[in-house]
């Protein structure tokens, strides 16, 4: 179930979160992605709470079978605000093994698959393609697959990703986040071949997402 602070975010912003669906739709020009990489250029901007926003949002409004995965090597909390165990995780999986340890959100049609405790495999098995095999099989039970990634600027994480998914969701914090910085992280992005859907400004008003804009 939902940490009591992120239900918080959720029940207090949930007109909020509604729009950043319909505006993630228009962004994907009428055809929700199947497969979205939630990025930040660094951490600290509200990249996990936007991923949940997202996953929530998909599942509740649009009835859709979405799939929440923790692939953050630097500081994963998805288990954290789901209350669930952080083992054996995305980590195992990339092993080839644990093939249940997706687990139940408490949220319907929501699953989350946390990050599991082994960071550095992981980000080894990700820099080398290993999501994309993981990436069909989930695609076979889940409408959307949404995945909380490490910062673009301090992990090799989001640019190993950005190749094998349908489009990207760029965080970035209101007032803090520098154009310069923004657009670095992008560039990155999109040298790899990623599809950046749109940018969301993070703490501008509230403390989630207020809206999502066009491309940058």
């Amino acid at each position: 179930m939902l940490s009591s602070n992120i239900s918080r975010i959720l029940g207090a912003n949930r007109t909020e979160f509604s729009v950043l669906g319909g505006n993630l739709l228009s962004a994907a020009k009428g055809s929700l992605p199947k497969t979205v990489l939630v990025a930040s250029s660094r951490a600290g901007e509200g990249r996990t709470t936007t991923a949940v926003a997202v996953a929530h949002t998909l599942a509740t409004e649009s009835n859709a079978r979405v799939l929440l995965v923790d692939a953050d090597t630097e500081a994963p909390s998805l288990h954290t605000c789901f209350e669930l165990q952080k083992e054996p995780g995305l980590s195992a999986n990339l092993d080839g093994g644990a093939p249940d340890s997706i687990m139940k959100s408490g949220i319907e049609r929501l699953d989350v698959l946390p990050a599991g405790d082994a960071p550095e495999q992981t980000a080894r098995a990700l820099s080398s393609g290993g999501i994309v095999e993981l990436l069909r099989q989930w695609s076979e039970h889940y409408d959307h697959i949404i995945l909380d990634s490490s910062p673009v600027l301090t992990t090799s994480v989001p640019t190993s990703l950005a190749p094998h998914v349908d489009g990207i969701l760029l965080v970035a914090e209101c007032q803090r986040t520098k154009w310069q910085v923004l657009e670095t992280a992008q560039e990155k992005l999109l040298g790899v071949g990623g599809r950046v859907l749109g940018v969301i400004l993070n703490k501008r008003r509230y403390y989630i997402p207020k809206f999502l804009y066009g491309s940058v």
